[in-house]
């Protein structure tokens, strides 16, 4: 089906799962790649900081393929190191892919097996944000998210390597601008995701001031990321509910006139008539012009009859 001429209807297009695909989010994704080595170099550095292995700095990264909360958790580093206090910080950083998962359901849905469990095991903050734009743009390929996830994932684990080794070397000090790779790769991921101001500014500036109000009220946390992402997420799903309400009101109010002329038009079968106006159905089968033959036919007679009458 098509939506308009050679142009083909996304939402009808089945989901695929190619070769194509995946090399395709490969190359999409090489920008971003290039911008998160610095990341993975961070968090090697900072493992080897913290006393990690080379084994176990690769470990954390290939296992738990997140940045962010691995930063967390190693900045928190003591020794002995509690258990329960890296898991429960991992699993409240990562809550914000809980929220993710679903707005790519319309690809995760029509895959199955390792095309699934792949995909969602590799989804990154950058796999997301790219898989999402793709399928805003109508793509159906579901290989695109897996593509952009396994080559993230190599770079990450040899970032972390590197940067272990790294740090063996330089030692930079806290302050140092390489620590500020890990901010500046989330902040270039929004550059694209931007819609415009009235698309996209009331629900990021409501995830803003949330994730502030919550980092000043609950701070060395990481419910403030949480909370952002939750405000902004329902910010955005009113604003275009409201919005939708508002188009379909304003569709209803000028489609009830079309509709009715469409709906008396099918039940004349036709063109609509003035109001008092008869259809042949209504006359019984007979036309106006025939009606007219036969009136001036009966007038004809009856000017005979007076004539014959009259003589």
């Amino acid at each position: 089906m098509t939506g308009r001429e050679g142009v083909t209807d996304s939402h009808e297009a089945p989901v695929t799962f190619t070769a194509a695909g995946f090399a395709l989010g490969i190359r999409r994704s090489l920008p971003l790649q290039i911008g998160m080595i610095p990341f993975g170099l961070v968090v090697g550095v900072t493992a080897q900081a913290q006393g990690l292995s080379v084994i176990e700095a690769l470990l954390m990264s290939g296992l738990v393929v997140a940045g962010a909360s691995q930063l967390v958790v190693l900045g928190a580093w003591a020794m002995p190191v509690s258990l329960v206090s890296a898991t429960l910080t991992c699993f409240v950083m990562n809550l914000r892919f809980g929220l993710m998962g679903p707005t790519l359901a319309p690809w995760l849905d029509k895959v199955h097996g390792w095309k699934r469990w792949g995909s969602i095991y590799l989804l990154m903050d950058h796999v997301w944000a790219l898989s999402l734009q793709e399928l805003a743009r109508g793509g159906r390929d579901a290989a695109f998210m897996l593509g952009i996830g396994v080559v993230s994932w190599i770079i990450w684990v040899i970032c972390t390597v590197l940067g272990f080794v790294l740090g063996e070397v330089v030692h930079p000090a806290a302050g140092h601008p390489l620590f500020f790779a890990a901010l500046a790769a989330f902040i270039a991921m929004l550059v694209p995701m931007w819609r415009g101001a009235r698309r996209d500014l009331l629900p990021w500036v409501a995830a803003a001031v949330t994730a502030i109000g919550v980092s000043k009220l609950l701070p060395d946390t990481s419910w403030h990321i949480v909370a952002g992402a939750v405000v902004g997420g329902v910010t955005g799903y009113l604003r275009d509910r409201k919005r939708d309400a508002d188009a379909g009101k304003e569709r209803g109010d000028g489609a009830g006139p079309r509709e009715s002329g469409e709906a008396t038009q099918e039940r004349g079968g036709g063109a609509s008539r003035p109001s008092g106006e008869t259809t042949p159905e209504q006359s019984g089968g007979v036309t106006p012009g025939q009606r007219g033959d036969a009136s001036s036919a009966q007038r004809d007679a009856l000017d005979s009859k007076r004539g014959v009458d009259g003589g």
